[in-house]
């Protein structure tokens, strides 16, 4: 197992660690906790009652604030951002982070409807263009030709269809005896 600690950040005067294990960041959350002027064992004991992060957080060694090499509870990365939003806003620093947050999920997800909603609208003028072309070639014999094709291909794909059902079902009905 592979394990590195290093310096993570600095933050409101205070130098955040991270270890490196396996190739996943764990970060401790009591240096965290305490940059943001908050409660570590009201944090801890919320943190251990939570839904999500009692089931991820772990124990590492982790450099405290005077560099001595002690275990910390630590969260992975993928999970600190979320908790660090969680925790109660008392700086201008956390609120700001908070609102960053919100702007990247809003970005993400919204970003997925908007999409959406563009290939909705593509699929819509396509259709509108679609039916003024049949409009435009109602009166062709080509074209009407090529709509009684694919008429008949659409109902012997139906025909083909039940007729696969019907010998499913008779197959199925000598299990039945």
């Amino acid at each position: 197992m592979k394990k590195s600690i290093g310096k993570f950040l600095q933050f409101n005067g205070r130098t955040l660690y991270f270890l490196n294990k396996d190739g996943q960041y764990w970060i401790a959350i009591r240096p965290i906790v305490e940059a943001l002027k908050i409660d570590y064992t009201w944090q801890l004991a919320k943190l251990k009652k939570h839904p999500i992060w009692r089931d991820v957080y772990g124990k590492s060694p982790m450099r405290d604030s005077k560099n001595r090499l002690q275990e910390m509870v630590a969260l992975p990365e993928k999970y600190i951002y979320m908790w660090i939003a969680q925790l109660p806003i008392k700086t201008d620093g956390h609120l700001q982070f908070v609102k960053e947050c919100v702007d990247v999920l809003f970005e993400y997800f919204h970003g997925t409807l908007t999409q959406r909603r563009e290939i909705l609208s593509n699929n819509a003028d396509l259709k509108v263009e679609a039916k003024q072309l049949e409009t435009t070639l109602s009166d062709n014999s080509t074209y009407k030709r090529l709509m009684k094709v694919k008429s008949e291909i659409m109902l012997n794909g139906k025909g083909l269809k039940n007729l696969d059902t019907a010998l499913i079902k008779e197959q199925m009905s000598m299990f039945d005896q």
